[in-house]
């Protein structure tokens, strides 16, 4: 009888504990380790990493939903992917693929001479059809040096302004003197600059630059001769024919190089890259950018749902019959179902062992009862 009992004792202890092993002390999500020299790919509403320092890392940042920067919604994907590693590569979309270097419903690659030295820049393009991808040389009537280092930007009028970089020389290209190349009519030109603006930033490798919604650039980070660049937050101006460098007003982010920005709702998203100091390496921040001019530093990512255009119905256009839809049957959202089993699993396990725990408590006053009885028929028959 004994035996039985702690047999049971033991086998009851197991289970509470194999089913505590279930519960969630707390919900943490993925959260990628320190990176640089990485790709950062916008495609919907999701930022996908590929590359840089960590080994075959894959994952994306969730951005169909506000969030604060201590509670990211990283997913990774690095168990599902067969990848090479790619450092201080670049990368665009093209339907639901990321292909590696390119723009514009064409792969534009930047190089120098044919003989693998540095030159003049050289465009080659490759029309994105897969199928019968055939690589052509472009027009490259007076390119510019080659460099590396640069950023290079897409604006909406099909032009790509090469900001930064350095020479073969080692010295550093001059902010005030922008190569441009136009993808639509196959040149290239100067930007013209506003000589008497009120900065000329520094030279600069390895920084960022995005275009914003109000048709400027904004150029971050960076270093010049293994210090930062300054400012470490500029504006380029290219709203006029004649660009123009203006300084910010509000807050700014420490420098740091080796980083992605990606502008989206009004905000930059800076992920990971190296900074001068240990306080620099975070893995996300956030600059709100309000106005033309004006930064903020927030710890949220604010979402922003698209408004639809509405059109007025028109009078003079005939009545078209309506057809009905059969009604769409409720589904859940993925991103309400996850944490409404995350709630559930927790209060089911919680609930088994309750009655686990009933079931014990009855078993072991039954235990007490049976082992009493036993003691007073011994009693009696003595």
């Amino acid at each position: 009888m004994n035996l039985k009992n702690s047999f049971l004792d033991k086998l009851f202890v197991k289970q509470i504990l194999f089913l505590l092993q279930f519960v969630p002390l707390s919900v943490k999500c993925y959260t990628p380790g320190p990176l640089y020299a990485h790709t950062a790919t916008l495609v919907g509403k999701r930022l996908y990493f590929i590359g840089g320092s960590q080994e075959k890392e894959f994952f994306y940042l969730d951005l169909s939903e506000s969030f604060d920067i201590s509670n990211a919604n990283w997913k990774n994907l690095t168990v599902n992917a067969n990848l090479t590693r790619y450092n201080f590569a670049t990368s665009v979309v093209h339907g639901g693929s990321i292909i590696f270097i390119g723009a514009n419903g064409k792969i534009y690659i930047f190089v120098g001479s044919e003989s693998d030295t540095f030159g003049k820049m050289i465009i080659f393009t490759l029309n994105l059809n897969l199928q019968d991808s055939i690589w052509s040389l472009g027009v490259n009537n007076n390119p510019p040096l080659a460099r590396y280092g640069y950023t290079a930007t897409l604006t909406k009028d099909g032009l790509i302004l090469y900001i930064g970089g350095v020479f073969q020389d080692e010295s550093y290209t001059n902010m005030n003197e922008i190569p441009i190349y136009d993808t639509l009519k196959d040149n290239w030109s100067n930007a013209k600059m506003n000589p008497t603006g009120k900065i000329i930033p520094e030279g600069r490798q390895m920084h960022s630059a995005v275009l914003s919604e109000f048709n400027t650039i904004i150029v971050y980070g960076g270093y010049y001769y293994e210090v930062s660049s300054k400012p470490e937050l500029v504006i380029l101006d290219i709203s006029n024919s004649i660009y123009n460098w203006i300084p910010i007003t509000g807050e700014t982010l420490k420098p740091r190089w080796g980083h992605t920005s990606t502008y989206i709702n009004s905000q930059m998203i800076v992920t990971f890259g190296i900074g001068f100091d240990k306080e620099t390496n975070s893995i996300l921040s956030i600059l709100s950018n309000p106005t033309k001019i004006s930064f903020e530093i927030t710890n949220t990512y604010t979402y922003e749902q698209p408004i639809m255009p509405s059109f007025a119905p028109n009078p003079n256009m005939p009545a078209s019959p309506t057809k009905l839809s059969p009604p769409l049957s409720p589904t859940a959202s993925p991103s309400l179902l996850f944490p409404i089993i995350i709630i559930i699993i927790p209060i089911i396990i919680i609930l088994i062992i309750i009655g686990f725990l009933i079931y014990y408590k009855k078993y072991k006053k039954q235990k007490a009862e049976n082992e009493n009885n036993n003691n007073n028929n011994a009693n009696n028959n003595s």
